[in-house]
């Protein structure tokens, strides 16, 4: 299973939406214990309060959802993935060791072997190998790789590896679910005895800290989930499974290409038009953006050029030599 991983600006992140509002909060004027409660309707306070359990029931699904996506799902659709993962056979080209992480090598492999449409393909593979003394992956050498499909979502792995799930991951989650928990529960009680003054739940507002740090929190998680799916179609850095599975490859004319106006990290994006006949004889045209590096613009013309594309969308396309199955 993967480290999970606090970064510097993880940690500043949740300055900015934890530790600033609730300092704000009280360190303004109308603390409730500072002074008068404001006028608040009964109606308002147990709307703020029936708005504030939702959210944090909503957050604590999710992150229930998530501790056991990493835990016990993770590690059952891998081992789903081993067993009953149709076989297809590979062979090691290349072999690249892109780093080396307590005694553990980082492999880029180049990989290859016929897909379940029968189209000879080759693509890039990263795997960590845990055992690199035993020069298991040497080129030349066959790799039995498992592929698992549930409708959902494709899996690709080895069929040696090991799946396990570290018992300090499961230790960090906990903790975390507790204190999400803890948090949850004890915060608006203890709120409840220092700022109330006998009014009940009338301190309550929608900036209060038990409401605003929540919404605040999850309409980040909410955003940035946004950003990186428009990040993943705009740079065509999705998943590319389905295609190195299911491809069939041809080769494409190139009619036209164009920037459209889009940039990320100052690298453009180029829309592509092509036409292609398609297995059937078909005649197909299509569109393809993806982000191009600075460095490749002199690289691009119009011309033939081999792409790979999905039998039952033959417009969904790559260009092969993009293709990669991390």
């Amino acid at each position: 299973m993967k480290r999970p991983v606090i970064g510097f600006w993880a940690i500043y992140t949740l300055g900015f939406t934890v530790a600033l509002p609730t300092f704000l909060y009280y360190t303004a004027d109308d603390l409730p214990n500072a002074g008068p409660l404001p006028g608040q309707s009964a109606a308002a306070s147990f709307f703020y309060l029936g708005l504030g359990a939702l959210l944090w029931l909503i957050a604590i699904v999710l992150y229930g959802r998530f501790f056991l996506l990493q835990t016990v799902w993770g590690k059952r659709k891998l081992l789903r993935t081993i067993d009953k993962g149709i076989s297809i056979p590979a062979r090691i080209k290349e072999k690249t060791v892109k780093k080396v992480r307590g005694g553990m090598e980082v492999l880029d492999l180049n990989l290859s072997f016929t897909n379940l449409s029968g189209t000879p393909v080759t693509a890039r593979y990263e795997l960590n190998d845990a055992r690199p003394a035993e020069r298991r992956f040497e080129p030349g050498s066959s790799l039995d790789l498992r592929a698992y499909d549930d409708g959902n979502e494709i899996h690709l792995l080895p069929a040696t590896v090991q799946v396990s799930v570290r018992l300090w991951a499961v230790v960090i989650y906990t903790l975390g679910f507790l204190l999400i928990l803890a948090f949850a529960l004890g915060y608006p009680l203890w709120s409840y005895q220092w700022e109330s003054q006998g009014y009940g739940w009338r301190f309550l507002k929608l900036w209060h800290p038990w409401l605003l740090v929540l919404a605040i929190n999850l309409g980040c998680v909410f955003l940035l989930r946004l950003f990186f799916l428009f990040l993943s179609k705009a740079t065509g850095s999705a998943s590319q499974l389905k295609w190195a599975l299911y491809g069939i490859r041809t080769t494409a004319t190139i009619t036209d290409y164009r920037q459209t106006g889009l940039t990320i990290n100052d690298q453009p994006q180029i829309q592509f038009e092509v036409h292609f006949t398609d297995k059937w004889g078909a005649r197909q045209q299509a569109t393809h953006k993806e982000i191009v590096t600075l460095v490749d613009l002199h690289r691009l013309q119009t011309g033939d050029k081999e792409i790979i594309y999905l039998p039952d969308k033959p417009l969904a396309f790559l260009f092969y030599e993009n293709l990669s199955l991390s």
